[in-house]
């Protein structure tokens, strides 16, 4: 899926809403430095592919179509990046959850 171009605009408008959430809850900050932020990239880039198996599977195009487009929407509406993957794994998390619920099982995550 083609990553769309940096809008600055909503750069600053995140930054601006981090800042009001950060005076709001003040606990939630620690000290700014080059090595504070480098552990929390780590942290963030180990969660991405902790415990996780890389499959492949074949989806007819329409489907895919469709998928992308509910990954941009989303992306719209919440000004992040939603990929494909992030898209297929909570439509799969959804459906499971609903499927065991309706069968009387337990969720499993």
């Amino acid at each position: 899926m083609p990553r769309r171009p940096i809008d600055l605009r909503e750069v600053r408008d995140s930054r601006r809403r981090l800042r009001e959430l950060a005076k709001a809850h003040p606990e939630l900050t620690g000290p700014s430095s080059p090595r504070n932020r480098a552990g929390w990239e780590a942290a963030l880039r180990e969660d991405e592919v902790a415990n996780t198996t890389q499959y492949t599977f074949r989806l007819p195009d329409e489907l895919i179509a469709r998928l992308d487009a509910y990954a941009k929407r989303l992306s719209d509406e919440t000004r992040i990046t939603v990929t494909r993957a992030d898209v297929v794994k909570q439509i799969l998390l959804r459906g499971l959850d609903s499927l065991e619920t309706q069968a009387g099982g337990k969720r499993k995550r």
